[in-house]
């Protein structure tokens, strides 16, 4: 018990034992000898116990600082999504995900209509604005029906293009 020492403290919160003080122990703290030298050895541990104290201090704020920069990157991803290489179910689950965390970019259907659509390529872009959806749902209908279009007309093509291949092997 030596290098402890007992407190009192009050009882927390109102709830049982209030007014009740309660002994509580602390480890005791070394009292510095003003004569005695200080050593390399002190001078560390008293740097790394400093290092600690304010890493640890520091730590909600520099999680706020991360949150907030993680939500800076999904505002500003909004703006600028666009389909390239995604299929039409990929780039809708993406706008969708991101423009739930941007409600102050995409604030009304017309805004998000007009998002989703500007992220399309262009030639699909062109198509669903002479049709002017007026729901996200229709506008997502066309540019899905639009996509499967391209889908077919493009193995369309890749048979004919077999086909003309093989024929000019006959052919010789």
């Amino acid at each position: 018990m030596a290098n402890t020492v007992l407190c009192y403290s009050p009882g927390r919160r109102g709830g049982r034992g209030v007014g009740c003080n309660q002994p509580e122990e602390r480890p005791a703290v070394q009292a510095a000898n003003p004569t005695e030298a200080v050593t390399q050895a002190d001078l560390v541990a008293m740097e790394k116990r400093y290092q600690d104290m304010l890493r640890d201090a520091l730590a909600p704020f520099y999680a706020a600082q991360q949150t907030l920069v993680a939500l800076m990157t999904i505002f500003t991803k909004v703006p600028e999504l666009e389909q390239g290489d995604m299929t039409m179910e990929q780039y809708d689950a993406k706008f969708d995900m991101l423009s739930r965390f941007t409600s102050d970019v995409v604030r009304d259907e017309a805004a998000r209509i007009e998002k989703f659509v500007r992220g399309f390529r262009l030639e699909l872009q062109h198509f669903l604005q002479a049709f002017s959806p007026t729901t996200y749902a229709n506008a997502l209908r066309l540019a899905v029906d639009m996509s499967l279009h391209e889908k077919a007309n493009l193995s369309k093509t890749a048979g004919r293009r077999s086909t003309l291949g093989q024929k000019r092997k006959a052919e010789l």
